[in-house]
């Protein structure tokens, strides 16, 4: 069931001095972690300098997209697909397996959680080994049950 339009980033705040503006709020809410310091950045740098780390950041991503399509079996869109997987799942999987101490005293505490610190190499490559399988085979598990198939002969 479709949730419907998601209220504008604003709603709800009003201006004051107890009262932060939408940006204030996204500018002091940040999470531990990858994802913290390019937040950080975007709220406490000049437009001048977010725009040369963009240029340059997507200067690199696309050098690293064409550099694999080109040397591989995937299309453009393809790698571009892995790639924000590859992304995402790299910022997960590192800060899981990575615990602060209080986790990692909870997880010596009860062993039955500790599987949430995994190992960080082993499981983003066969994750990401997956990934790039269903990119090249553009299909998924549901899509290969559902398939017609081929007439004898």
């Amino acid at each position: 069931m479709p949730l419907g339009p998601s209220p504008p980033l604003s709603a709800g705040f009003a201006t004051s001095p107890s009262r932060p503006s939408p940006r204030q709020w996204a500018c002091t809410r940040r999470p531990p972690g990858v994802t913290s310091t390019a937040r950080r950045n975007s709220c406490e740098v000049t437009i001048e300098r977010a725009r040369r780390y963009k240029t340059s950041s997507f200067a690199a991503h696309d050098a690293i997209v064409d550099a694999l399509a080109g040397a591989g079996t995937m299309a453009t869109a393809q790698v571009q697909g892995l790639f924000s997987t590859a992304l995402g799942v790299t910022a997960y999987l590192w800060q899981v397996s990575h615990p602060t101490a209080t986790l990692a005293e909870l997880y010596a505490q009860e062993p039955r959680w500790a599987h949430a610190a995994l190992d960080f190499e082993p499981r983003l490559s066969r994750l990401l080994q997956a990934a790039a399988g269903l990119a090249i085979t553009g299909s998924t598990r549901s899509d290969q049950d559902e398939r017609v198939p081929d007439p004898p002969g």
